[in-house]
């Protein structure tokens, strides 16, 4: 009876929605689950305190119902869901994140030693942890369980928290149309399913890949960013043909490990900031325009728009300028 009790909570409680916002709520003792259509306020306050072992106060329910919006010229359908916000008694929480899987860091912000601005527009943003993903894959047959996915204010890209057959954790980032409780592998000669990862001389070509290494051994590098990915062209002489998201086609060691399939959250694109209050929550402080500034200040203050070529303050060109500078691997680029 406790198991059939259980799972009925899991299936009034379908996961927390890590955002931005759902993040500012939580230093209002407030933490936001996506629940089930037919959940009701009083099952999700049970379910919670089952599951959490915690004291819930109140719970708002909120109905996002589909919408249409228009994407890059035609009219797209989201998906709609319903949420509560749960209110627990001062001084409990709930920690949606494995605490040896996270840490807090201190940054300089765009200063310097002495307190000076050297990188412009940058700021300290919301409170946020960093998530240590793995990157590398160096747990070789053994199968991997997905537990569940998770926001990273790091990057734009899902991640997905995974527990291996020695019960150990990690998190990874979350390929498109991976469910929970699938089993990935890491290895050599492993099936082509979403989520295993390989060394790309074992994968064939067409295939879709993302966090592909550079260097065997030391992580992936290439397609980590939300709905990026990298397709396999050829194989030839110990090393194989990638042709990258940017068009760009090169050549990396056939050695080099890749994971199949392309990188979770493609609608991240489509994301309108909204206000400017959004940008500062993200670490991005306002900026002014050089046209808007006196000439003792910016190349293009002074004048009315046009008559010269976009610059940075410091004279240097920002559109069209070419800023690569390692001649030693011009030879993998075709």
């Amino acid at each position: 009876m406790k198991k059939r009790a259980d799972n009925f909570s899991y299936d009034i409680i379908l996961e927390p929605v890590v955002t931005e916002k759902s993040t500012n709520l939580s230093s209002l003792n407030k933490v936001v689950f996506k629940v089930a259509p037919f959940a009701t306020k009083a099952s999700i306050k049970k379910s919670v305190e089952k599951l959490f072992k915690v004291s819930v106060i109140k719970v708002n329910t909120i109905n996002l119902h589909p919408r249409f919006k228009m994407v890059r010229g035609r009219i797209a359908k989201t998906s709609g869901y319903k949420k509560a916000i749960v209110t627990l008694k001062k001084g409990q929480s709930i920690d949606i994140t494995v605490k040896s899987l996270t840490a807090g860091i201190n940054g300089s912000y765009g200063r310097n030693n002495l307190g000076r601005i050297t990188s412009r527009h940058r700021s300290a943003g919301h409170k946020k942890k960093y998530r240590f993903v793995d990157f590398k894959r160096n747990k070789f047959d053994m199968p991997a369980t997905v537990i569940r996915f998770e926001y990273d204010p790091y990057r734009t890209s899902n991640i997905m928290l995974v527990e291996y057959e020695d019960k150990t954790q990690s998190y990874l980032i979350a390929p498109q149309d991976i469910k929970v409780g699938s089993k990935i592998y890491s290895g050599r000669k492993k099936d082509i399913e979403i989520g295993n990862c390989m060394p790309l001389i074992d994968i064939p070509p067409a295939t879709v890949v993302h966090n592909v290494e550079m260097t065997p051994g030391n992580g992936g590098v290439l397609a980590r960013s939300a709905g990026t990915s990298v397709q396999i062209m050829s194989h030839d002489q110990g090393y194989t043909t990638l042709k990258l998201a940017s068009g760009e086609v090169r050549k990396v060691q056939s050695l080099c490990k890749a994971t199949i399939g392309a990188v979770s959250n493609p609608d991240q694109k489509n994301i309108k900031i909204g206000k400017a209050g959004r940008s500062r929550w993200l670490g991005i402080r306002p900026q002014t325009r050089g046209i808007a500034m006196n000439p003792v200040d910016h190349p293009h203050g002074g004048r009315t728009n046009g008559g010269r070529h976009p610059v940075t303050p410091w004279g240097i060109k920002t559109k069209g300028k070419k800023t690569r500078k390692n001649k030693n691997t011009d030879k993998y680029i075709i």
